[in-house]
């Protein structure tokens, strides 16, 4: 979105606009073919919800974190889409990035 230019000021209603003239008709077949097959790769909201819940109400999240804990990765606790607490990926301990 070419908001950041400093020209305009970014809006809800821009943001808006702007997603819908990204979806108009006249996108290449091959994109429009994508957009129809994003609901078989994407979770429903209560599958999308579930991990967050999961580390908001689970009281026993942090001992999940001293369990995982390391020197090495600075980074807390990740709990996956399935609900096992896991380390984050290699790149998410990089504090550079």
């Amino acid at each position: 979105m070419n908001v950041v230019s400093g020209k305009r000021k970014y809006t809800s209603l821009v943001g808006y606009s702007s997603s819908k003239l990204a979806q108009a008709r006249d996108l290449p077949r091959i994109v429009q073919a994508g957009y129809r097959l994003i609901p078989y790769f994407i979770f429903s909201p209560q599958e999308g919800s579930r991990s967050s819940l999961f580390a908001a109400t689970d009281p026993l999240v942090p001992e999940y974190r001293q369990l995982l804990k390391s020197d090495d990765f600075p980074v807390c606790t990740f709990i996956s889409q399935d609900c096992n607490p896991t380390n984050p990926s290699e790149e998410a301990h990089n504090v550079e990035t």
